[in-house]
């Protein structure tokens, strides 16, 4: 059974593992590379949960205990606002086993509740990789807009990055 849970900063071991994991199988998906990513030291490793648990960010991880009990993440996702009040969803990821579940779609639903109690927050944003067609139609399917903005992808700058947008409704006055 898989359950859900927020990351704290002594995840930091968790996190470097599902990191480095993700990186390896699905490399567009993220703007940093497998080998800078095992170029960080277990400091950064350790200030990087730190940050995904913040007062401004959120990082939720998906784990399963398996037949052998011990817990593995098995998906991630997080979300960071910007001074500006945008909320942008980061580090999406879900182990190739459990593509096609419902997995993400609850991860999402843990960011939207958490997003959704963040007063100062109008909006939820992405960027998606040109060529990322299966998270480009599960955006759409959980209501993403493409609202035509684009932005050369960090690690090939002949790709793009699709911003997508997920409007949220403005708080009662």
């Amino acid at each position: 059974m898989i359950r859900l849970r927020r990351m704290v900063p002594e995840d930091w071991a968790v996190w470097k593992d599902v990191r480095l994991r993700m990186l390896e199988d699905f490399p567009i998906a993220f703007t940093e590379s497998l080998a800078q990513a095992e170029q960080n030291t277990d400091v950064q490793w350790q200030e990087h949960a730190a940050l995904s648990a913040g007062k401004k960010s959120v990082s939720v991880l998906a784990l399963d205990a398996g037949a052998s009990g011990s817990e593995q993440a098995v998906g991630t996702m997080s979300c960071y606002i910007e001074e500006d009040g945008t909320a942008w969803l980061a580090a999406v990821w879900v182990t190739p086993a459990y593509r096609g579940t419902d997995l993400a779609s609850r991860l999402l639903a843990d960011i939207l509740s958490w997003v959704r109690g963040q007063p100062e927050v109008r909006s939820l944003k992405l960027g998606v990789h040109e060529e990322n067609l299966r998270a480009l139609a599960f955006y759409r399917r959980h209501g993403f807009l493409d609202l035509g903005e684009r932005e050369p992808y960090l690690l090939d700058a002949t790709r793009q990055e699709i911003i997508m947008e997920l409007p949220l409704e403005a708080p009662e006055a």
